[in-house]
């Protein structure tokens, strides 16, 4: 008699464990033992759809309400799917689940909709953005990221269902926004920039020279690079011997200076 009731009893534990499956499509709470992320779908759409959901996130959350200054959960993937793909889905959560068609669990693709409930219906509802996360509109938190599962959702998982006709009303509307794009217009060409010349330390103990200082100094040697020339030449014949002299020391000097510059200058600018 006691074996027959423990039978008794193990194959009603059985059946609850059969039918609590069969709720949810056959996987469990949630299906997340039988879903692959690394496998799961992401079309255009929906990528679409999840980065047009990430522009919600720190929204705070208003029942009622469905725009950036506060919305609730179907507030939200109604106004999500009217900017991305043009088209209106219904406005409570339980009319949104029975307006999708039902997918299972590991075959939900980023851009569905999710549904969860505590008893048989449903009472809230997020969009699928890939790797068992959604995006939603929490009484306690505003529009977030959790996990559906694992958890508070995970346990509360009722279904995935896919928006009819969205795929077709998102290329249309793709299509129309790019028509109505206007085409950018060239920008007017810009004249390159002036290289200026840095103000860098003299080394050796030679004193720091200016761009102004630089051009005269150059117009200067010119000069005495003549004067110089002339001299070796011999055309200043009647020059003082000590002044030719120190005019070509000053040459000499001014040379140093340049070269020690424009090196420096030229190591700071494009050997670095």
């Amino acid at each position: 008699m006691l074996v027959l009731t423990a039978a008794f009893c193990l194959l009603l534990s059985g059946c609850r464990s059969s039918k609590g499956a069969s709720s949810h499509g056959g996987y469990g709470k949630s299906g997340s033992s039988h879903v692959d992320y690394a496998r799961e779908y992401a079309g255009p759409m929906g990528k679409d759809l999840a980065e047009e959901a990430r522009r919600w996130l720190g929204t705070p959350y208003r029942y009622g309400g469905q725009d950036r200054n506060g919305t609730d959960c179907s507030g939200l993937v109604l106004e999500i799917y009217r900017s991305v793909c043009a088209v209106k889905i219904p406005r409570t959560t339980s009319e949104q689940k029975s307006y999708c068609t039902q997918v299972a669990r590991n075959k939900t693709q980023v851009g569905d909709l999710v549904f969860f409930g505590g008893g048989k219906g449903v009472s809230h509802v997020g969009l699928y953005i890939g790797k068992g996360e959604m995006i939603h509109a929490s009484s306690s938190r505003g529009v977030v990221v959790s996990n559906i599962d694992t958890g508070y959702w995970g346990e509360r998982f009722k279904g995935a269902g896919r928006v009819a006709g969205a795929e077709q009303a998102w290329a249309a509307n793709t299509s129309r926004k790019k028509k109505n794009r206007k085409p950018e217009k060239p920008s007017a060409p810009q004249a390159p920039p002036v290289m200026e010349i840095p103000s860098v330390d003299r080394p050796l103990g030679v004193p720091s020279v200016s761009v102004s200082e630089l051009a005269a100094v150059m117009e200067k040697r010119g000069a005495s690079s003549a004067a110089g020339q002339q001299a070796n030449d011999g055309k200043k014949s009647n020059a003082d011997p000590q002044t030719v002299s120190n005019e070509i020391a000053a040459i000499e000097q001014l040379d140093i200076i340049i070269d020690e510059k424009v090196d420096s200058i030229f190591s700071t600018r494009f050997m670095d």
